[in-house]
Protein backbone atom coordinates (compact mmCIF):
# COMPACT_ATOMS: atom_id res chain seq x y z
CA UNK A 1 0.00 0.00 0.00
CA UNK A 2 1.60 3.08 -0.90
CA UNK A 3 0.45 5.74 1.42
CA UNK A 4 0.17 9.71 1.20
CA UNK A 5 2.44 11.46 2.76
CA UNK A 6 0.38 14.33 4.21
CA UNK A 7 1.63 18.10 5.98
CA UNK A 8 -1.27 19.78 8.12
CA UNK A 9 -2.02 23.62 8.12
CA UNK A 10 -3.96 24.85 11.33
CA UNK A 11 -3.33 24.29 14.98
CA UNK A 12 -7.19 24.73 16.06
CA UNK A 13 -9.69 22.33 13.76
CA UNK A 14 -6.36 21.34 11.95
CA UNK A 15 -5.07 19.63 15.46
CA UNK A 16 -7.95 18.62 16.88
CA UNK A 17 -9.39 16.70 14.04
CA UNK A 18 -7.35 17.31 10.69
CA UNK A 19 -3.89 15.53 12.57
CA UNK A 20 -5.10 12.70 14.94
CA UNK A 21 -8.23 11.53 11.68
CA UNK A 22 -4.55 11.30 9.45
CA UNK A 23 -2.65 9.75 12.49
CA UNK A 24 -5.81 6.91 13.18
CA UNK A 25 -5.92 6.05 9.14
CA UNK A 26 -3.09 3.83 8.09
CA UNK A 27 -2.79 5.14 5.03
CA UNK A 28 -1.37 8.25 5.66
CA UNK A 29 1.97 8.82 6.63
CA UNK A 30 1.76 12.63 8.51
CA UNK A 31 5.38 14.21 8.03
CA UNK A 32 4.45 17.61 9.64
CA UNK A 33 2.53 21.08 10.87
CA UNK A 34 2.49 24.43 9.97
CA UNK A 35 0.54 27.01 12.13
CA UNK A 36 0.26 30.86 11.87
CA UNK A 37 0.94 32.03 15.47
CA UNK A 38 4.61 31.69 16.60
CA UNK A 39 5.26 28.94 18.86
CA UNK A 40 1.89 27.11 18.09
CA UNK A 41 3.05 24.78 15.15
CA UNK A 42 6.21 23.88 17.30
CA UNK A 43 4.47 22.72 20.10
CA UNK A 44 2.18 20.48 18.53
CA UNK A 45 5.11 19.49 16.36
CA UNK A 46 6.96 18.51 19.33
CA UNK A 47 3.90 16.46 20.78
CA UNK A 48 3.42 13.89 17.99
CA UNK A 49 7.06 13.64 16.71
CA UNK A 50 6.65 15.94 13.52
CA UNK A 51 8.12 18.42 11.49
CA UNK A 52 7.31 22.28 12.14
CA UNK A 53 7.07 23.74 9.04
CA UNK A 54 8.05 27.49 9.09
CA UNK A 55 5.32 28.50 6.14
CA UNK A 56 2.93 27.36 3.21
CA UNK A 57 5.88 27.91 0.84
CA UNK A 58 8.21 25.59 2.62
CA UNK A 59 5.60 23.07 2.59
CA UNK A 60 5.31 23.32 -1.51
CA UNK A 61 8.65 23.45 -2.09
CA UNK A 62 8.50 20.18 0.27
CA UNK A 63 8.98 17.59 -2.64
CA UNK A 64 7.91 14.64 0.12
CA UNK A 65 4.59 16.36 0.46
CA UNK A 66 1.74 14.57 -1.52
CA UNK A 67 -1.34 15.99 0.56
CA UNK A 68 -1.67 19.12 2.41
CA UNK A 69 -4.72 19.18 4.41
CA UNK A 70 -5.66 23.37 5.33
CA UNK A 71 -7.80 24.14 8.37
CA UNK A 72 -6.94 27.73 8.42
CA UNK A 73 -9.29 30.80 8.47
CA UNK A 74 -11.49 30.94 5.29
CA UNK A 75 -9.78 34.55 4.25
CA UNK A 76 -6.82 32.28 3.91
CA UNK A 77 -7.91 29.25 1.99
CA UNK A 78 -7.87 30.73 -1.49
CA UNK A 79 -3.47 31.77 -1.04
CA UNK A 80 -2.66 28.70 0.70
CA UNK A 81 -4.58 26.01 -1.71
CA UNK A 82 -3.20 27.83 -4.80
CA UNK A 83 0.49 27.73 -3.56
CA UNK A 84 -0.21 23.84 -2.61
CA UNK A 85 -1.94 23.03 -6.11
CA UNK A 86 0.14 25.09 -8.20
CA UNK A 87 3.66 23.11 -6.47
CA UNK A 88 1.42 19.69 -7.53
CA UNK A 89 0.16 18.72 -4.60
CA UNK A 90 -3.84 17.41 -3.54
CA UNK A 91 -5.71 19.42 -1.32
CA UNK A 92 -7.92 19.08 1.16
CA UNK A 93 -9.51 21.98 2.25
CA UNK A 94 -11.71 23.13 5.21
CA UNK A 95 -14.93 24.85 3.99
CA UNK A 96 -16.18 27.09 2.89
CA UNK A 97 -13.77 26.73 0.11
CA UNK A 98 -12.87 30.44 0.00
CA UNK A 99 -14.54 33.87 0.73
CA UNK A 100 -16.29 34.67 -2.60
CA UNK A 101 -17.33 32.96 -5.49
CA UNK A 102 -14.54 34.65 -7.64
CA UNK A 103 -11.96 32.58 -5.47
CA UNK A 104 -13.80 29.30 -5.72
CA UNK A 105 -14.04 29.40 -9.50
CA UNK A 106 -10.44 30.06 -9.69
CA UNK A 107 -9.49 27.25 -7.19
CA UNK A 108 -11.00 24.93 -9.07
CA UNK A 109 -10.18 26.16 -12.36
CA UNK A 110 -6.37 25.57 -11.31
CA UNK A 111 -6.99 22.02 -9.72
CA UNK A 112 -8.20 21.07 -13.48
CA UNK A 113 -5.35 23.03 -15.28
CA UNK A 114 -2.99 20.90 -12.66
CA UNK A 115 -4.65 17.67 -12.51
CA UNK A 116 -4.92 18.04 -8.59
CA UNK A 117 -6.98 15.82 -6.39
CA UNK A 118 -8.89 18.65 -4.59
CA UNK A 119 -11.82 18.25 -1.81
CA UNK A 120 -13.49 19.87 0.76
CA UNK A 121 -13.80 18.61 4.23
CA UNK A 122 -17.48 18.15 4.83
CA UNK A 123 -17.28 15.39 6.94
CA UNK A 124 -20.68 14.72 8.45
CA UNK A 125 -22.13 13.49 4.82
CA UNK A 126 -20.25 10.56 6.46
CA UNK A 127 -22.69 10.04 9.85
CA UNK A 128 -24.02 6.62 9.85
CA UNK A 129 -27.07 8.18 10.36
CA UNK A 130 -26.86 10.74 7.33
CA UNK A 131 -25.64 7.48 5.33
CA UNK A 132 -28.58 4.91 6.05
CA UNK A 133 -31.43 8.33 5.96
CA UNK A 134 -29.77 8.60 2.12
CA UNK A 135 -30.50 4.97 0.81
CA UNK A 136 -34.08 5.29 2.80
CA UNK A 137 -35.31 8.08 1.06
CA UNK A 138 -34.00 6.37 -2.37
CA UNK A 139 -35.85 3.29 -1.68
CA UNK A 140 -39.13 5.26 -0.36
CA UNK A 141 -39.17 2.37 2.34
CA UNK A 142 -40.78 5.14 5.00
CA UNK A 143 -42.37 6.98 2.65
CA UNK A 144 -42.24 9.73 -0.25
CA UNK A 145 -40.29 12.82 0.90
CA UNK A 146 -42.57 16.19 1.00
CA UNK A 147 -40.09 18.35 2.95
CA UNK A 148 -37.29 18.79 5.21
CA UNK A 149 -36.59 21.07 8.13
CA UNK A 150 -32.94 21.61 9.84
CA UNK A 151 -32.81 23.21 13.26
CA UNK A 152 -29.63 23.41 15.02
CA UNK A 153 -29.21 26.21 17.69
CA UNK A 154 -25.84 26.45 19.98
CA UNK A 155 -25.36 28.14 22.93
CA UNK A 156 -21.51 29.53 22.56
CA UNK A 157 -22.56 33.20 21.23
CA UNK A 158 -25.65 34.27 23.47
CA UNK A 159 -24.10 36.54 25.48
CA UNK A 160 -21.16 39.21 24.63
CA UNK A 161 -19.10 37.95 27.19
CA UNK A 162 -20.16 33.98 26.44
CA UNK A 163 -18.40 30.55 25.95
CA UNK A 164 -16.73 31.81 22.39
CA UNK A 165 -15.28 35.34 23.05
CA UNK A 166 -14.07 37.61 20.25
CA UNK A 167 -11.88 35.89 17.70
CA UNK A 168 -11.70 35.46 14.03
CA UNK A 169 -14.93 34.04 13.56
CA UNK A 170 -16.71 37.06 14.64
CA UNK A 171 -14.98 38.62 11.79
CA UNK A 172 -17.19 38.89 8.54
CA UNK A 173 -14.39 39.76 6.30
CA UNK A 174 -12.33 36.63 7.84
CA UNK A 175 -14.63 34.80 6.80
CA UNK A 176 -16.64 33.94 10.18
CA UNK A 177 -19.55 33.02 10.77
CA UNK A 178 -22.88 30.48 10.64
CA UNK A 179 -23.11 30.66 6.80
CA UNK A 180 -19.59 29.51 6.23
CA UNK A 181 -18.62 26.93 9.11
CA UNK A 182 -22.33 25.85 9.77
CA UNK A 183 -24.93 26.70 6.56
CA UNK A 184 -22.45 24.63 4.03
CA UNK A 185 -22.73 21.94 5.61
CA UNK A 186 -26.62 21.96 5.74
CA UNK A 187 -25.92 22.87 1.71
CA UNK A 188 -23.66 19.81 1.25
CA UNK A 189 -26.44 17.08 2.99
CA UNK A 190 -28.87 18.55 0.95
CA UNK A 191 -26.21 18.03 -2.30
CA UNK A 192 -25.36 14.59 -0.23
CA UNK A 193 -29.20 13.00 -0.34
CA UNK A 194 -30.57 15.31 -3.45
CA UNK A 195 -27.71 13.84 -5.56
CA UNK A 196 -26.58 17.35 -7.12
CA UNK A 197 -26.46 21.07 -6.74
CA UNK A 198 -30.05 23.19 -5.50
CA UNK A 199 -32.31 24.41 -7.93
CA UNK A 200 -32.67 27.32 -5.98
CA UNK A 201 -31.78 28.94 -2.45
CA UNK A 202 -32.45 32.29 -0.54
CA UNK A 203 -31.62 33.39 2.75
CA UNK A 204 -30.62 35.67 5.17
CA UNK A 205 -27.78 36.08 7.87
CA UNK A 206 -27.63 38.22 11.12
CA UNK A 207 -25.84 39.57 13.95
CA UNK A 208 -27.86 39.18 17.41
CA UNK A 209 -25.21 39.53 19.60
CA UNK A 210 -23.50 42.67 18.09
CA UNK A 211 -20.61 43.45 20.80
CA UNK A 212 -18.30 40.57 21.58
CA UNK A 213 -15.29 40.91 24.58
CA UNK A 214 -11.88 40.82 23.29
CA UNK A 215 -9.28 38.81 26.16
CA UNK A 216 -6.45 39.66 24.07
CA UNK A 217 -7.40 43.76 23.83
CA UNK A 218 -9.34 44.03 27.02
CA UNK A 219 -12.03 45.42 25.34
CA UNK A 220 -15.52 44.68 23.45
CA UNK A 221 -15.41 44.59 19.75
CA UNK A 222 -18.56 45.11 16.78
CA UNK A 223 -19.19 41.27 16.06
CA UNK A 224 -20.00 41.66 11.99
CA UNK A 225 -19.92 38.07 11.37
CA UNK A 226 -23.46 36.72 11.45
CA UNK A 227 -24.49 34.51 14.53
CA UNK A 228 -27.72 33.46 13.09
CA UNK A 229 -28.90 32.31 9.69
CA UNK A 230 -32.26 31.41 7.74
CA UNK A 231 -32.65 29.95 4.55
CA UNK A 232 -34.91 28.33 2.37
CA UNK A 233 -33.63 26.10 -0.36
CA UNK A 234 -35.31 23.09 -3.40
CA UNK A 235 -32.95 20.49 -3.79
CA UNK A 236 -31.86 18.59 -7.24
CA UNK A 237 -34.77 16.78 -6.51
CA UNK A 238 -37.64 19.04 -6.11
CA UNK A 239 -37.88 19.11 -2.51
CA UNK A 240 -38.35 21.93 -0.17
CA UNK A 241 -36.01 22.53 2.91
CA UNK A 242 -36.17 25.19 5.41
CA UNK A 243 -33.03 26.04 7.52
CA UNK A 244 -32.65 27.65 11.12
CA UNK A 245 -29.01 27.92 12.39
CA UNK A 246 -27.89 30.35 15.44
CA UNK A 247 -25.27 30.07 17.62
CA UNK A 248 -26.85 33.19 19.97
CA UNK A 249 -29.49 30.68 21.86
CA UNK A 250 -29.96 29.84 25.14
CA UNK A 251 -31.18 26.10 24.53
CA UNK A 252 -29.33 23.88 22.35
CA UNK A 253 -31.87 22.40 19.84
CA UNK A 254 -29.89 19.66 16.83
CA UNK A 255 -32.38 18.05 14.64
CA UNK A 256 -32.66 17.12 10.60
CA UNK A 257 -36.32 16.36 9.63
CA UNK A 258 -37.78 14.77 6.96
CA UNK A 259 -41.38 14.78 6.20
CA UNK A 260 -42.78 11.75 4.14
CA UNK A 261 -46.74 10.73 3.23
CA UNK A 262 -46.28 7.92 5.61
CA UNK A 263 -44.91 10.18 8.63
CA UNK A 264 -41.33 11.62 10.26
CA UNK A 265 -37.63 10.52 9.67
CA UNK A 266 -35.69 12.10 12.20
CA UNK A 267 -31.70 12.55 12.85
CA UNK A 268 -31.39 12.57 16.38
CA UNK A 269 -27.41 11.81 16.24
CA UNK A 270 -24.66 10.88 14.33
CA UNK A 271 -26.07 7.25 14.43
CA UNK A 272 -29.36 7.38 15.03
CA UNK A 273 -32.79 7.90 13.35
CA UNK A 274 -36.30 8.13 15.01
CA UNK A 275 -39.45 7.32 12.88
CA UNK A 276 -42.88 9.02 13.99
CA UNK A 277 -46.13 7.65 11.22
CA UNK A 278 -48.70 9.28 10.92
CA UNK A 279 -50.57 7.77 13.70
CA UNK A 280 -48.38 8.84 16.29
CA UNK A 281 -46.22 5.21 17.00
CA UNK A 282 -42.87 5.83 17.35
CA UNK A 283 -40.37 3.95 16.26
CA UNK A 284 -36.35 3.98 16.72
CA UNK A 285 -34.63 2.82 14.02
CA UNK A 286 -31.45 0.46 13.89
CA UNK A 287 -28.96 1.47 11.65
CA UNK A 288 -27.46 -1.71 9.91
CA UNK A 289 -23.87 -2.98 10.47
CA UNK A 290 -22.71 -1.35 7.07
CA UNK A 291 -23.44 2.14 7.69
CA UNK A 292 -21.77 2.39 11.40
CA UNK A 293 -18.15 3.63 11.24
CA UNK A 294 -15.68 2.94 13.76
CA UNK A 295 -15.62 4.69 16.94
CA UNK A 296 -11.94 6.03 17.83
CA UNK A 297 -12.33 9.20 19.36
CA UNK A 298 -15.11 10.99 21.88
CA UNK A 299 -15.37 13.22 19.22
CA UNK A 300 -17.42 12.03 16.37
CA UNK A 301 -16.10 14.75 14.00
CA UNK A 302 -12.78 13.11 13.75
CA UNK A 303 -14.63 9.25 13.25
CA UNK A 304 -16.34 10.89 10.37
CA UNK A 305 -13.05 12.62 9.22
CA UNK A 306 -11.39 9.15 9.03
CA UNK A 307 -13.86 7.82 6.59
CA UNK A 308 -13.53 11.03 4.52
CA UNK A 309 -10.04 10.52 4.35
CA UNK A 310 -10.50 6.82 3.07
CA UNK A 311 -12.60 7.71 0.76
CA UNK A 312 -10.33 10.43 -0.36
CA UNK A 313 -7.52 7.60 -0.90
CA UNK A 314 -9.79 5.72 -3.47
CA UNK A 315 -10.40 8.92 -4.97
CA UNK A 316 -6.83 9.69 -4.70
CA UNK A 317 -5.82 6.48 -6.90
CA UNK A 318 -9.03 6.33 -9.02
CA UNK A 319 -9.74 3.71 -8.14
CA UNK A 320 -12.86 4.21 -5.81
CA UNK A 321 -16.57 6.13 -6.49
CA UNK A 322 -16.20 9.50 -5.92
CA UNK A 323 -17.85 9.94 -2.50
CA UNK A 324 -16.46 13.01 -1.44
CA UNK A 325 -17.25 17.07 -1.67
CA UNK A 326 -14.76 17.70 -4.43
CA UNK A 327 -13.96 21.33 -5.74
CA UNK A 328 -16.52 21.16 -7.94
CA UNK A 329 -19.42 20.57 -5.44
CA UNK A 330 -17.91 23.16 -3.04
CA UNK A 331 -18.09 25.78 -5.88
CA UNK A 332 -21.60 25.09 -6.37
CA UNK A 333 -21.82 25.41 -2.40
CA UNK A 334 -20.22 28.56 -2.76
CA UNK A 335 -22.13 29.81 -5.40
CA UNK A 336 -25.06 29.20 -3.12
CA UNK A 337 -23.91 30.42 -0.36
CA UNK A 338 -23.88 33.77 -1.99
CA UNK A 339 -27.51 33.79 -2.54
CA UNK A 340 -27.93 34.01 1.53
CA UNK A 341 -27.52 38.05 2.19
CA UNK A 342 -26.29 40.07 5.14
CA UNK A 343 -28.76 41.97 7.34
CA UNK A 344 -26.99 44.96 9.63
CA UNK A 345 -29.27 45.27 11.82
CA UNK A 346 -30.42 48.72 13.21
CA UNK A 347 -29.80 49.18 17.16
Amino acid sequence: MHKIRVAVVGTGFGAKVHLPGYLLNDKYDVRGIYAHTPGKGQAVAAQYGIYPYGSIDEIAGDGEIDLVSIAAIPKEHFEFAAKAIRAGKAVILEKPMAICTGESKELLDLAKENNSKAALVHEHRFDPSKQYLKKIIETGEYGETRSIEILKHMTYWNTPESERLYDWFADREAGGGMTGAHLSHQLDFLHFIGNGPLRQIQGFGFTEVRNRYDAKAGKYKKHTSDDSVYALAVTATGIPAAINISASKFIKIDHVRIFTDKGELRITGQDSIEFYSITGQREEMVIPAEFLIKNYQSDFRINSFVCLIDAFYSYYYQNGEKRITTFHDGYEIQRELEQIKYEEREV
